[in-house]
């Protein structure tokens, strides 16, 4: 019982790791525009 929810918690870390690596290469990606409101734009 235990195990299984150590084990659940860690896959909500990996996948917080996981998006958090996606959010940091977009924004890394983007750092260099100056125009990155347009950019953005059409995802809002």
């Amino acid at each position: 019982m235990e195990l299984a929810h150590i084990e659940k918690v860690q896959a909500k870390v990996d996948r917080l790791k996981v998006n958090a690596a996606a959010a940091a290469a977009i924004l890394a990606s983007l750092k260099d525009n100056t125009n990155i409101v347009v950019k953005l734009g059409p995802l809002f």
